[in-house]
């Protein structure tokens, strides 16, 4: 690994820090407000699956969730935890989540517009040092 690898890994784990902080509070308010129980969390480096909960509830979120208001992490977090209880996304499923966040109402629009920018600038920082290299 160079340098310039070196400290882009730097930033993603020091975004996996912060987020590792804002989403333990996140989940645990949420959790505690809508008994709904997730087993666990983890913060991967995936790039195109912004969250995801998984048949053991287990929560997994992308690093690049950092980059995102706080509003919109609350979203995706309420998002998550409904899936511990409604796995698809039907009708049930969108009505909890209103629930929840009667006034998030938007944001699905919020992620069709903006989640392709916060990928791209993860995928920006995890190839800065490639392309600096190349540009040398």
């Amino acid at each position: 690994m160079n340098r310039n690898d070196a400290a882009a890994e730097c930033f993603i784990q020091f975004y996996k820090l912060q987020l590792t902080t804002i989403l333990k509070a996140r989940l645990d308010y949420f959790s505690n407000l809508t008994d709904l129980k997730y087993s666990s969390f983890r913060i991967g480096n995936g790039l195109n699956r912004i969250g995801s909960c998984n048949n053991l509830n287990r929560l997994s979120f992308s690093w690049a969730l950092c980059m995102a208001p706080v509003e919109f992490i609350d979203y995706v977090v309420v998002h998550e935890l409904v899936h511990t209880k409604i796995k698809s996304h039907g009708k049930q499923f969108w009505n909890r989540v209103r629930e929840i966040l009667p006034e998030h109402g938007n944001d699905r629009k919020w992620i069709k517009m903006n989640m392709s920018k916060i990928h791209d600038a993860g995928l920006q920082l995890k190839s800065s040092s490639r392309n600096y290299e190349q540009n040398m």
